[in-house]
């Protein structure tokens, strides 16, 4: 077995070890194991009769019990699609912003929200939806306040983020590219943009992110 899948494995079996290397290995052998099956679906018909065979027993010894077949296909949706699906006339403005896109959503009183969509690789190489907004800058005083809040989250999380070197709160939920889906992702900025109107209110009284 190749070493450095050995040494995921042997990291995984560790109980002993922290969570966040455990998790890191998973997601390690989980990219590891999904590009070596996309690999080899890619040669079924390989044009050498002696690859595509062994391409056809690698593939049989395949096994995931109770699992979906490793050839079935999922819908991966554009990040333009993804945020051109939050649009809503009147509530929901979409526009395209660098590299992502911004959500402004309309809000009762008067009110509003901007809400930031981007594509981001994690160390690990896996590609992450970050869909955030800020909510006001960060002060010694709010910290304790900030994360004690934390608990009162549904799907988000209160964050730290820098725009323009000043480090600011972001009400924020990331989500593997790959799997986000328009109705998922319109969920995210309908409850970022309120809990992040809510928390902006909280922090200092305005309505300017």
């Amino acid at each position: 077995m190749d070493e450095h899948v050995q040494k995921q494995i042997d990291e995984l079996k560790d109980t002993g070890t922290g969570w966040v290397n455990r998790r890191d290995a998973v997601v390690w052998l989980g990219n590891a194991a999904r590009d070596a099956i996309q690999a080899l679906q890619e040669h079924v018909d390989d044009s050498d009769v002696d690859v595509k065979s062994a391409v056809g027993d690698a593939l049989r010894h395949i096994t995931l019990p109770d699992a979906p077949p490793l050839n079935a296909h999922k819908r991966i949706y554009s990040l333009e699609s993804l945020a051109t699906a939050c649009a809503k006339p009147g509530q929901r403005e979409v526009v395209a912003k660098g590299a992502g896109y911004t959500v402004a959503v309309q809000l009762p009183e008067g009110r509003h929200q901007t809400v930031y969509l981007n594509v981001n690789k994690s160390k690990e190489g896996v590609e992450l939806l970050r869909i955030f907004s800020y909510c006001g800058e960060v002060t010694e005083k709010a910290l304790y306040w900030g994360l004690k809040n934390n608990t009162n989250l549904l799907n988000c999380a209160l964050a730290i983020l820098k725009e323009d070197s000043v480090r600011k709160f972001v009400l924020i939920e990331n989500c593997r590219f790959e799997d986000a889906t328009p109705d998922q992702v319109k969920r995210a900025v309908k409850e970022i943009a309120v809990y992040g109107d809510w928390l902006e209110k909280k922090l200092g009284d305005g309505d300017e992110l």
